[in-house]
């Protein structure tokens, strides 16, 4: 079972008072932006990769379907994704304009790969419009082999990492969606980020 590391009044206040001085409460503030930021810079030292651009979103669930709308291919409407996940995943996955295709996951590691996949995709007639793939219980994401899996089949791919920031290994151009939930293992409260070696979003781009 996980303790929580909760840091004292004394130390929380400072960041209030700062917070009460520039009067601003919601986003864009500088605390959210040096979060942002640093939250950024952790990933890419972890990682051992340089760029590392963050996005901030209100939620977990959000953070998908951002990047699911941003990267889904037009004219298609079905979502690969695993059956073993937390049901936010799919509500990410509609909220997207999309329909779940659920697919078993492999027995071992408890998540989807790029042969369940593309066996699945034999059994649709065209290709899915993404594949969403879920990291279970925070475990790291193949990130390298999704990457293969979507040079090879052009069919765009975003992690639900929600529980993975503190295991990710490597860093792309597919988006890595990561829960800042108390729940989560590197919890504030409530946010999200979707990350990746990327220039910023814009609206209307198939990154």
């Amino acid at each position: 079972m996980l303790r929580p590391s909760l840091p004292t009044i004394d130390r929380v206040l400072p960041f209030l008072r700062r917070i009460d001085e520039t009067r601003i409460y919601s986003n864009q503030g500088p605390l959210w932006t040096a979060f942002r930021d640093g939250f950024a810079r952790w990933l890419g030292l972890r990682a051992g990769v340089r760029g590392v651009h963050v996005v901030p979103t209100s939620s977990g669930t959000t953070a998908i379907e951002v990047a699911l709308r941003l990267r889904a291919a037009a004219g298609r409407h079905l979502c690969l994704m695993p059956s073993f996940t937390f049901i936010a995943s799919a509500h990410a996955v509609c909220n997207a304009g999309l329909t779940p295709f659920l697919v078993d996951v492999d027995a071992e590691s408890l998540v989807l790969t790029p042969v369940l996949a593309e066996r699945a995709m034999r059994r649709m007639a065209m290709p899915p419009a993404a594949v969403l793939v879920v990291s279970a219980f925070g475990a790291p994401p193949d990130v390298e082999a999704w990457e293969a899996f979507e040079r090879e089949h052009g069919v765009p791919v975003v992690f639900d990492a929600a529980a993975a920031a503190t295991s990710l290994r490597r860093i792309g151009r597919q988006p890595l969606c990561v829960s800042l939930h108390a729940t989560k293992v590197f919890g504030i409260g409530e946010e999200a980020r979707s990350s990746r070696r990327t220039a910023t979003w814009l609206p209307g781009s198939n990154p």
